[in-house]
């Protein structure tokens, strides 16, 4: 393991792309047998994703509405350019870590 100077070394030290694929795939086959109308997922969007759901739990208070996070007022910039409120839930509704 290396050491890291920052949060993304850091978060691929413990969550290598590797990973991320079998995540990917996982996903990705639920999502042509149960819901093909939603966009395939690709390494970048789930990074962003997992982003987002560990800034969502830092800053966030338990219970409070994940929305707010894109909000207009209370948003958070990069989270609004890297990925929309509606493809985050829809990711939500389709992980899946098995095939």
């Amino acid at each position: 393991m290396s050491s890291a100077n920052s949060p993304e070394l850091c978060f691929n030290n413990f969550i290598n792309n590797s990973i991320l694929e079998k995540i990917i795939d996982c996903k990705n086959v639920f999502i042509s047998t149960y819901r093909p109308n939603i966009k395939q997922l690709d390494i970048d969007e789930l990074k962003c994703y997992i982003e987002c759901l560990i800034i969502i739990e830092v800053l966030t208070e338990k219970g409070s509405n994940h929305h707010e996070f894109w909000s207009s007022e209370y948003g958070i910039i990069s989270a609004k350019e890297s990925i929309s409120c509606n493809r985050f839930e829809k990711i939500c509704q389709c992980l899946r870590f098995d095939k």
